[in-house]
This record gives C-alpha cells, structure tokens and sequence, in this order.
C-alpha cells in the first residue's frame, strides 16, 4: 500500500511540475502561431542526438501552421568519426552543422528561401562546447545568428572568457545579432553565483539582451532556465517565447522578429482571461488540492494528462474568468 501511494504521489508530483510548466507559458505558444506574415522566427531545441529524432523533429515542424525560419539544434551527438551517416535532411530546409569530438555538437536548419552565409572569422566556443554562425538577410538588412552548445563540465569562468572574444568580434562587425543555445548554466541562480552573474553581465556589457525568463528544463526536483536567447536587436522587433513539445526534456525555444512593413491592426475582439485579481498562491493551492483529490488513470498517462489539464483550465477560469 504504501509503494502505491508512493507511486501515487510522485506521479501527481510529475503532473503538477508540467502543469505548472503550462501555465507559465501558455500565454507565450499563440506568438508561434499568430505572428505576421512577414515576420522572421528563429527557433532552437537541445535535439538530444539528431540521429535519434530527425523524425519527430521533422513531424513537428511538418504540424506547424508557420514552421520556423531558422532551426538550430544543439547537442546533435554528430562527431567527426561518425559523420552525416543518417539521414538528416529537413524538407524545405538546408542543414549546416558543426562537429563534436564528445556527445555535443550544433547544426542549423535554415528555410530553403533564405540566402545565408557561413561566418568562419567568429571565434569558435573552445574547450568542452561547440559552435556555429551563419549570416542572413533580415528584412534587407544583415544579422549574424549564431548556436552554441556548452557542456555542463566546461568552466564557467573559461567559458566567460571565451564568449567575450566571440561578444567583441561581433561588436565589431557592427551587425545585428542572436545567439540562441543549450548553455548548461541556469540563469535563475544570477543571484546566488557569482561565475553566472558575471556570465550574465558579459552580454548586458555589449547591450545584447536576454530573452528567456522562464525554466526551460523541468523535471520534477528542479526547474531550471538552461537554453538562452541573446540579441541585440531592440526589444520592440523581439518576441520570445517557449513551447510545450516533449520532443526533449528540455523546451523548445524561439524568438520572432518583427518585419519593417506595417502591418493592419486587426480589430476583431479579443477574449483573455482577466489576472488583475489573480492570486498565484490561492492558485496553486486550489491545483494541489484539486490533483491531489483527483484519481490518476495509471494505465492511460495521455487520458490522466487530459483530465489534469481539463481541471486546472477549470480553476484557472474560476480565479481569472
């Protein structure tokens, strides 16, 4: 009895970690879809070895009304001895990448549409993480987009240094720029760590932003935000935001930039729930109770997951109708 309640508990513990995860970002999933036509959106997933979900990312990017631009994976698992063995190809999209001599590594989709080149004279990521830039047209105007992937044992302190040679050499360049990537290094600890806060501060030096302010990995002991966005194109061109996808266990990340067209206001109604009276901690209490009372369909994860979610939608609207 008490393994099942143990089981019980940890499965409730798992649901109320992706539950939480839901409400967060729900607000943030319309972005994908609803950005304007002429809008440019780079997107990047810690692919967890390309070899193993070429597929399913090619499925989900097949599912989307307005597939991504760019798509830059990291931690693709491509090293120099295995080579481009496998099929890897994207339709619509051609595929550069950059070896790893470990299990890391990054590549980048990019729309078949979309002149680019190679950027070779940008510092490369050192040591334990890898790499990648490209130079594209955005909106008649150049931008470098650059991938990094760094693994989890590489120095933070070394690693800082590296990204300001790579920071400066863009500066230079005079150019527009994103860096999207797995860092390995949670942002939410800036406070706490003083080797992240002075990462952190490393970009904020050469006004490129961060975009992503929300966990990106969630698991049930820990919510962390790994996988960054940096630019420094002005905020009013950006919109960042995060989807639920379980193609990794880390959440897919991506930021739209605004098109120079204008664009029509559109003037049909808008219906969003109202949070000026919202309160987080009656909230949640009100979800725990609510899962806690609620009887898990062990032998059904994706019907349990659907009743879950049917019930937090349904004391969503009682505290934010």
């Amino acid at each position: 009895m008490k393994v099942l309640l143990k089981s019980h508990h940890q499965k409730l513990s798992v649901i109320v970690w992706r539950l939480t995860a839901i409400i967060m970002i729900l607000t943030l999933n319309s972005i994908m879809r609803n950005r304007k036509p002429n809008d440019i959106c780079i997107f990047h997933i810690n692919i967890r070895s390309l070899r193993k979900n070429i597929d399913k990312l090619s499925n989900m990017l097949s599912t989307m009304q307005k597939p991504p631009h760019i798509v830059a994976v990291s931690k693709t698992k491509i090293n120099k001895k295995d080579g481009l063995s496998f099929p890897n190809t994207i339709t619509g999209y051609n595929f550069l990448h950059s070896d790893s001599e470990k299990s890391g590594g990054v590549g980048i989709y990019i729309d078949s549409s979309i002149s680019y080149q190679i950027q070779t004279d940008v510092p490369n990521a050192r040591n334990d993480s890898e790499s990648l830039w490209i130079e594209i047209n955005l909106h008649k105007k150049l931008c470098i987009i650059g991938v990094i992937y760094r693994h989890p044992r590489y120095d933070i302190s070394a690693f800082t240094e590296n990204i300001c040679e790579i920071l400066h050499n863009l500066s230079d360049k005079k150019l527009p720029f994103i860096i999207c990537g797995d860092i390995n290094m949670n942002l939410m600890q800036q406070t706490a760590i003083p080797r992240v806060r002075n990462y952190a501060n490393a970009y904020k030096s050469y006004n490129c932003l961060q975009l992503i302010t929300k966990p990106t990995r969630i698991i049930p002991s820990s919510s962390t935000l790994i996988d960054h966005i940096y630019t420094t194109l002005p905020l009013y061109k950006v919109t960042p935001g995060i989807l639920i996808n379980d193609l990794s266990d880390h959440l897919p990340i991506f930021v739209s930039i605004k098109s120079a067209h204008v664009e029509k206001v559109d003037t049909k109604a808008q219906f969003k729930h109202d949070f000026s009276n919202f309160n987080a901690e009656e909230f949640m209490d009100e979800i725990k109770e609510t899962l806690n009372g609620m009887i898990i369909n062990s032998n059904n994860p994706a019907a349990a997951l659907d009743d879950a979610i049917g019930a937090i939608k349904k004391v969503l609207d009682d505290h934010a109708p």
